[in-house]
């Protein structure tokens, strides 16, 4: 279950890094966002955006449960791009520079 999960954001992030092409950004770039201050700190960045949403609609619109699925898809977009990038690699050196 939780590699389909990571499927479903890796198709297309690899679909995008090949549309792309050569002359594009590099996407080992977003393993920077896997560094614990900046993993961190967007963690506590959208626990603070929930309370203050909570807080407008006063009541519990986000529970936490809720808040930290997300979460997890969000970690799934960095990795899933620099795997992109690793598979754009792989099959230019094998298939076209080869």
């Amino acid at each position: 279950m939780k590699f389909q999960r990571l499927w479903i954001v890796l198709i297309p992030c690899t679909v995008l890094r090949f549309y792309l092409g050569l002359d594009s950004v590099n996407f080992l770039w977003f393993a920077l966002l896997y560094l614990p201050f900046i993993n961190w700190t967007v963690y506590w960045i959208m626990f603070s955006v929930r309370v203050g949403l909570n807080k407008l609609k006063g009541e519990d619109w986000i529970p936490v449960p809720k808040l930290r699925a997300f979460y997890v898809w969000y970690l799934h977009v960095p990795g899933s791009l620099v795997l992109s990038e690793i598979i754009h690699r792989g099959y230019v050196y094998n298939f076209i520079e080869g």
